[in-house]
């Protein structure tokens, strides 16, 4: 059930406070030294009114995986009243006969699960025919897991390539993933972390992107604080700020 109110309130001012100190505490080997961090609202399955209360308490970047539930909240009037300024991200899987669907959703900036050439090109000719663009990131598996969807480590260069020479109406900002589920941080660092930010560092060099310039969006209630400290310059919180779902 999700907390409301002041609840909220102190919840995102704690959060805050963790993510500012998680980033003076940065390793300047993480590449990402003196760079802000974005903290995405991940509100999944969470009613109109904690996101309006998490509104209210300052936040304005919230994150969906069901376009369905997303579409359903942006079209909340009482959510369109209240929070002018929110902004809306895909942080779940896309398929292609949904693409037109996620695309109506007002104020949406952001699509970061894209995996595949095919949802690329089918985003890309949409959003041609809006005349509109959205930002994008590219999903990688960095586990492998057959349970997650994402790119897998070895075919991101060409994903990533195509994307940025071939979708103009998608501005590829970063990457993003999840890492595995119940990873015990006293016995090292996540592995899929450490995948993922050598993927990062492949793909900058094989395609000559400068490190700065690609966003890297992983960690979670979970573990936002370590992935902050392995260069993290998104993270995706939900239950440390609505509560439990």
């Amino acid at each position: 059930m999700a907390t409301t109110g002041d609840s909220i309130d102190r919840c995102l001012d704690c959060i805050r406070q963790r993510v500012a100190q998680a980033v003076k505490l940065r390793d300047s080997s993480a590449g990402t030294v003196g760079r802000p961090v974005k903290l995405v609202a991940a509100s999944k399955s969470q009613p109109a009114e904690a996101i309006i209360e998490a509104y209210r308490a300052g936040q304005r970047i919230f994150a969906e995986n069901y376009i369905q539930e997303m579409c359903h909240k942006s079209a909340d009037p009482v959510v369109i009243s209240s929070c002018p300024d929110i902004e809306w991200r895909l942080i779940g899987h896309i398929q292609s006969n949904k693409v037109n669907q996620v695309l109506r959703v007002d104020r949406l900036v952001a699509i970061e699960t894209i995996d595949s050439i095919k949802i690329a090109q089918t985003l890309e000719k949409a959003l041609t025919a809006r005349n509109k663009t959205l930002e994008a990131m590219v999903q990688i598996n960095s586990g492998e897991e057959d349970v997650k969807t994402g790119v897998l480590p070895s075919d991101v260069i060409e994903l990533v390539r195509y994307v940025r020479d071939e979708c103009p109406h998608l501005k590829l900002t970063g990457l993003m993933t999840i890492g595995r589920f119940g990873h015990d941080w006293t016995t090292g660092t996540n592995p899929d972390f450490l995948t993922f930010i050598d993927s990062r560092n492949n793909i900058c060099e094989t395609l000559d992107i400068p490190l700065d310039s690609l966003e890297l969006s992983f960690g979670m209630t979970a573990d936002f604080e370590q992935a902050i400290a392995l260069g993290s310059t998104q993270v995706r919180v939900g239950t440390a700020i609505f509560g439990a779902r």
